[in-house]
């Protein structure tokens, strides 16, 4: 069951490139749209420069993603992730403005309206990574 978990929230990471990133700073949240490449269940974010969040992840390494998905025949289907950030090399990087960070997941949690009102699948990660 965990196997065919982890290859849904995969596919649905490959398929999608779009998420909101939260950091938590001790006195807020900042909260920043990034562009994202997964390789099965770990992200690569483009996070821009001037967002606190980049700021407040040299302090706190945790963060949440969402990722959304909306379709009008199928309704919302949407991830909650939560992991852990980490500085990722930038050296394939063509705009200087954003840097790079690696997410390794914690747990990730599907909510697919087409399997009815709050319905959720949650995948729970090892620390050792995927």
């Amino acid at each position: 069951m965990q196997d065919r978990v982890r290859d849904q929230m995969a596919a649905y990471l490959a398929a999608n490139r779009v998420a909101t990133l939260c950091a938590a700073g001790p006195q807020r949240v900042a909260s920043t749209l990034v562009a994202y490449r997964s390789h099965r269940l770990t992200l690569t974010c483009q996070v821009p420069g001037w967002s606190d969040a980049l700021y407040y992840l040299e302090q706190n390494p945790q963060v949440a993603l969402t990722i959304i998905l909306g379709d009008q025949n199928r309704g919302l289907c949407w991830l909650y992730y939560q992991g852990l950030a980490q500085p990722a090399p930038s050296e394939n990087l063509s705009n200087p403005l954003y840097r790079l960070i690696r997410v390794l997941p914690r747990r990730i949690d599907m909510i697919d309206e087409q399997a009815g009102p709050g319905v959720r699948t949650t995948l729970e990660v090892l620390a050792s990574g995927e």
